[in-house]
């Protein structure tokens, strides 16, 4: 009956109460097929829009467990990342003479053809982070996921500090 439901948070569909349960943090309604787990927390219940997959490890995550690497942009679980910020991708950069034909074409939009002085490359398990040195200390970061040729998460890094290319 209409007096026994509550609607779930995430689809909006009424459920029988006792089909629901509060997730444990947000005490929001969620039926079974919305309840989620963070990595980092596996026997909390969140709900499945409070957990977002980090880009490194494609693995769930929620908000307290996830933020920006300052080098790069991308979102990371707090358990992957190395010193100085850095995610342990960017903390992999090595120079590179040999760059992929996709990231050639990503980067041809973001920096003159000629400036970039030298290429530094890492991999991971679903992306590239490419950094180019224009000289002076000035760097171009960015990220381009596996099989494109489309630059995410574009910084550029100066002496002067950080700006992001929306």
């Amino acid at each position: 009956t209409r007096r026994h439901q509550v609607m779930c948070v995430v689809d909006g569909q009424p459920h029988c109460s006792k089909h629901l349960r509060r997730a444990d943090r947000s005490r929001r309604f969620i039926c079974e097929t919305h309840k989620a787990a963070c990595a980092r927390e596996p026997g909390v219940v969140f709900a499945s829009d409070e957990v977002h997959p980090c880009e490194i490890c494609g693995q769930l995550t929620c908000r307290s467990h996830k933020r920006p690497c300052d080098w790069c942009g991308a979102a990371v679980c707090v358990k992957d990342f190395a010193a100085a910020a850095r995610c342990v991708t960017c903390a992999k950069l090595a120079p590179s003479a040999d760059i992929p034909d996709e990231i050639v074409s990503a980067a041809a939009r973001l920096v003159p053809r000629g400036a970039a002085k030298s290429w530094s490359l890492a991999r991971d398990g679903g992306r590239y982070v490419v950094e180019i040195n224009l000289g002076w200390t000035r760097r171009v970061v960015f990220t381009v996921v596996h099989g494109t040729a489309e630059a995410i998460h574009v910084r550029r890094h100066s002496i002067f500090g950080t700006t992001v290319d929306s």
